[in-house]
């Protein structure tokens, strides 16, 4: 169940949600699955969404173990995935308000705390979103809470497989498996109890599946290739990958110099590209963010590795403390000419007489040379 949903500005203010009491009876035909429920309207006082109103609707769903989950139309039962064990959930504009606007506040922050059954441990994450945090707490009582924080992403939507998109919405979803459901079972091979999660704007559920072969983290992305205003659509992501599933996964120790890389294959033949991505250590978890690729349909592969030079491991440099700038070239010295010999003249002055020493040495003023 929910425990509680809040709104982070964009000044960083944290907005408390209230249920305002509006409920409404609700079926969702999802895999050729009917899961039916009840919407709730949640008032949070302070925030504005493009619609001109403070109220969002949560909408869950639980998908258990050895249900069978089917992705194309008519399928057969028996040819369906029963590996699937998963909860989903999505904040959406109240519907129970009048507006124009589906579209959530993209500078908002979103944080909700899930109450987790007792037989799910999250082990992954998907979530349609720019960005996000998530952790898991366990209670005095016994119980465990799970707290989702994530950003809006914009997402092009439209008819499945159609080249020209009928529009995008600014949205948010969680997509959460445990270490049960299959697709998620290669986290395993680390700790159980680690969370690996995923942010993306591609439209389509996709989940990260761990290459031994490569050694990397694959993720097959899919979404349109162009934006309704017909420019390329960019496509976003971000993996956040505990430090210790990074260390037992490529063996590299994030407190010293580590390599990431991404590279996008896409399926039409283009060459494999390296695509710009963005490295930070927060919260104990290795964060990378990529951008500047394209859809349509992407195989990103993410590697890390330590820093080599020449054979040997380069100078440990921590990642979440400031890197000091290297020390700008010392000057090139001009070459200095060889000394000449200096010679000794004796100055006279009456009866003074004074010794002067030089390259060229010259007598004082009133002294002559002698």
């Amino acid at each position: 169940c929910i425990e509680s949903l809040s709104v982070v500005d964009e000044l960083g203010k944290s907005h408390i949600g209230i249920l305002t009491g509006k409920k409404a009876p609700t079926t969702l035909d999802f895999a050729q699955q009917i899961f039916s429920g009840t919407d709730y309207e949640w008032d949070v006082p302070g925030i504005t969404q493009p619609g001109g109103n403070s109220t969002l609707q949560l909408s869950g769903m639980y998908f258990p173990l050895n249900t069978p989950y089917c992705w194309l139309p008519n399928q057969d039962i028996k040819t369906c995935d029963y590996s699937v064990d998963e909860m989903t959930l999505r904040v959406l504009p109240s519907p129970f308000e009048p507006t124009n606007s589906r579209d959530l506040n993209k500078n908002y922050k979103y944080q909700i705390t899930l109450k987790l059954p007792d037989n799910f441990s999250p082990a992954m994450l998907a979530a349609e979103g720019a960005t996000g945090e998530i952790s898991v707490m366990k209670k005095s009582d016994g119980t465990r809470s799970m707290l989702l924080v994530g950003q809006p992403t914009e997402v092009v939507f439209g008819v499945y497989k159609a080249e020209t998109p009928l529009g995008s919405i600014i949205e948010l979803g969680f997509y959460l498996q445990s270490n049960r459901s299959l697709q998620a079972t290669w986290t395993n091979v680390c700790n159980e109890d680690n969370l690996i999660s995923y942010w993306h704007n591609t439209g389509v559920g996709t989940t990260p599946v761990w290459s031994k072969t490569d050694g990397t983290i694959e993720m097959q992305t899919e979404g349109f290739h162009i934006m309704p205003d017909g420019t390329l659509n960019q496509g976003l992501i971000e993996l956040q990958v505990p430090v210790k599933m990074a260390k037992c996964l490529w063996g590299v120790d994030l407190s010293h110099a580590v390599s990431a890389s991404i590279s996008a294959t896409y399926t039409d033949g283009t060459a494999a590209q390296i695509i710009s991505t963005k490295t930070v250590v927060h919260n104990d978890y290795f964060v990378l963010s990529s951008y500047g690729f394209h859809y349509s349909a992407p195989l990103l592969k993410v590697k890390m590795q330590q820093d080599i030079t020449g054979g040997s491991e380069t100078i440990a440099v921590p990642l979440n403390v400031p890197v000091i700038a290297a020390p700008s070239p010392m000057p090139t010295l001009q070459p200095v000419t060889q000394a000449q010999k200096k010679i000794t003249i004796t100055c006279i002055k009456n009866k003074t007489t004074k010794m002067v020493t030089g390259v060229k040495p010259v007598c004082p003023a009133g002294y002559k040379k002698k």
